[in-house]
């Protein structure tokens, strides 16, 4: 056996490949994607063009990346969306966790615990579940076009507000259709919650915004104290590793006894569970409960956390479907003029929280621009806890831990193309 493997990596968003060294005990993820430089790219350009560019960063999650930037600009602007905007924004972004997690679920993680090359191999195996994926995403589909114009970089999401909102009839649909998918979600946790995860327990620090709606809230670790979004550039540093394309990024906080400043962390769905447990939609919480306890620092019962949130997403589409049916609506855009200022805007999308911050002229041409995405947060801790699975696998062949490392980084849901933006 070569002391040096480089295996490149299937069923992830994007390209990469591990370097290990099984005799030393080093990993090292190195992403193979060129960067894009969307930061560079909206520079000089109007505040109006910041979420529709940088929401080509990727096309699994532009929602995310349009709504960070959208809110970016209004704090920017000291722009205030009333309740209303809120609501459908908070649909959208539900909407668009149904969709990359579901991607995820079945069509990346699941061959891991089936056995098959590829979750193609289940219209034979087992067609209802690939029917329940398959109906699971055209649900989330339907929704984000319904309130934003397109299932993918929707049309209608502005600064401000919405350029058209649907009507209360859509959301009648919406509502009957979410509640038909309730039983595709969960099954879907019976399946992921049967698995046999390996073992890989250490401690680690969880950031996450402290409200489970995935549109607002402060930061929140489950070892260190909470900061506000605005402060992100200061908590949250980047660095480059060459060879890999990709930044890395690292928590600069108080020094923990076990946990060192600065150091790795974990965001995504795993974090939110573990920090935001009780803030769980009744039927999500009940799920949980049977089947997940918290505090759960394994990463690759991630995969069953992201089955939780399907039904905790589904039951925000219909709580608040159901709330702007019964209420009249406030107006769909809100007044506003372009101001010299800098704003951020945070949202957590499905891999974790997502940063968007802009600087703005008095013309509110943009004349900055930072972006640190969820996958580019994760990849230190990632890379930790590969060295962890490798130093606790001696005993088995190289074969089976480069299996294991494999299941590793897709638990992650790494999305390459945001990690080099």
């Amino acid at each position: 056996m070569k002391a040096l493997e480089q295996q490149h990596i299937s069923k992830i968003e994007g390209h990469g490949h591990l370097k290990a060294d099984f005799k030393n005990n080093r990993v090292q993820l190195i992403i193979d994607e060129g960067e894009r430089y969307f930061e560079k790219l909206v520079i000089g350009r109007r505040f109006q063009d910041a979420h529709y560019i940088t929401s080509r960063i990727c096309g699994v999650c532009p929602v995310a990346h349009q709504l960070a930037a959208i809110k970016a600009v209004e704090d920017a602007f000291r722009i205030e969306a009333n309740e209303t905007i809120k609501y459908f924004r908070r649909i959208l972004l539900a909407a668009q966790i149904i969709q990359s997690h579901t991607l995820h679920l079945y069509f990346l993680a699941l061959p891991d615990y089936l056995g098959l090359d590829s979750t193609i191999s289940l219209a034979d195996k087992d067609p209802k579940k690939l029917r329940a994926a398959l109906d699971l995403k055209h649900f989330a589909d339907e929704t984000v076009e319904t309130i934003g114009g397109k299932a993918v970089h929707p049309t209608t999401p502005t600064v401000g507000g919405f350029l058209k909102l649907p009507k209360k009839k859509d959301l009648v649909m919406l509502i009957n259709k979410a509640e038909k998918q309730m039983a595709n979600a969960k099954m879907t946790i019976e399946l992921f919650a049967r698995f046999k995860y390996p073992e890989l327990m250490h401690k680690i620090e969880f950031l996450t915004l402290d409200n489970y709606d995935f549109y607002e809230g402060d930061v929140i670790s489950n070892v260190d104290t909470s900061f506000k979004p605005k402060q992100y550039k200061k908590r949250i540093r980047e660095k480059i590793k060459s060879p890999s394309s990709a930044k890395y990024s690292l928590h600069y906080a108080k020094n923990i006894d076990h946990l060192p400043s600065p150091r790795p962390f974990m965001t995504g769905a795993l974090a939110r569970i573990n920090n935001n447990a009780s803030k769980l939609k009744p039927k999500a919480k009940l799920e949980k409960s049977t089947c997940l306890k918290t505090p759960n620092f394994n990463p690759y019962y991630n995969n069953l956390a992201q089955a939780i949130e399907l039904v905790h997403a589904l039951e925000i589409i219909i709580e608040i479907s159901q709330d702007l049916i019964n209420k009249k609506w406030q107006p769909r855009m809100v007044d506003f003029k372009p101001r010299r200022g800098s704003g951020v805007g945070a949202v957590e999308a499905p891999r974790g929280v997502l940063y968007h911050y802009i600087k703005t002229n008095k013309d509110g041409d943009i004349v900055g621009y930072d972006i640190i995405p969820p996958t580019a947060q994760n990849l230190s801790n990632l890379e930790q806890d590969a060295k962890e699975l490798i130093k606790n696998t001696k005993t088995l062949s190289s074969l089976k831990r480069r299996k294991l490392l494999e299941m590793l980084v897709r638990a992650y849901d790494p999305c390459i193309t945001c990690s080099v933006h």
